[in-house]
């Protein structure tokens, strides 16, 4: 019962398209309550819909830094758990990272969390296929380390590079003209991060990525899209 009413809390607590306010009400309190279901959480069904609530809620713009903090604390120790590293809870859980690195207010309490970037990497290498995962995590780190050095070179590296370059070449080039959009655009951003640091630009070059990525542009029609390349 607990979990039928969670997800559907979650549902109809979806932002509104025409303003992006939650039908709810972004108040603190109840900010905080959501907040609170994952801090109780004991199922990862009940874990999955406390992300989904917090997932909408993060993208009221008086989102508190210090409860961001607490949030993305709980997901990547949650997700230590073999129990709760399911598909749906892992779709939730990145969704949540993502809405709240989008969120200015709430973004400054992410910085200090450690252990985002090896919890996205790990979802990246366990759920390679699951689309919304992929898209997920590669604006989330894009978001993570537009303004970090250190950040970007861990991105760069072998693992992580390569994991994104094989989703981008699954969900993107391999599908000719049916590509995922949501996959091109999130690793766009990711490639364009990269490139901020040495070690990102050489691994761009030396892949072989830029040249393709290079094609692309020639070839692409649509203004978002260029932008980006």
């Amino acid at each position: 019962v607990v979990e039928a009413g969670l997800a559907l809390l979650w549902k109809i607590c979806l932002p509104r398209e025409d303003d992006n306010t939650i039908v709810l009400g972004g108040s603190l309190e109840n900010i905080h309550s959501a907040v609170s279901i994952l801090d109780r959480a004991k199922t990862p069904e009940v874990f999955e819909a406390g992300c989904g609530l917090v997932a909408n809620f993060a993208l009221v713009q008086a989102f508190p830094p210090d409860v961001a903090h607490r949030v993305a604390t709980r997901i990547c120790n949650l997700l230590d758990d073999p129990e709760f590293r399911t598909r749906e809870v892992a779709n939730a859980a990145i969704h949540t990272l993502c809405n709240l690195y989008a969120n200015d207010f709430a973004k400054p309490g992410m910085v200090t969390v450690g252990a985002l970037l090896p919890t996205a990497l790990s979802l990246l290498e366990e759920f390679p296929d699951e689309e919304e995962v992929v898209e997920y995590v590669c604006l989330t780190v894009s978001r993570a380390a537009r303004e970090d050095s250190e950040k970007k070179q861990f991105l760069a590296g072998p693992t992580m590079f390569r994991l994104v370059r094989m989703a981008f070449e699954s969900f993107v080039t391999d599908r000719g003209s049916k590509p995922s959009y949501a996959i091109k655009d999130a690793a766009l951003c990711f490639f364009a991060c990269i490139s901020g640091c040495e070690i990102g630009a050489h691994t761009l070059v030396d892949s072989g990525l830029q040249a393709e990525l290079q094609t692309m542009l020639a070839m692409e029609m649509d203004s978002d899209f260029r932008q980006i390349l």
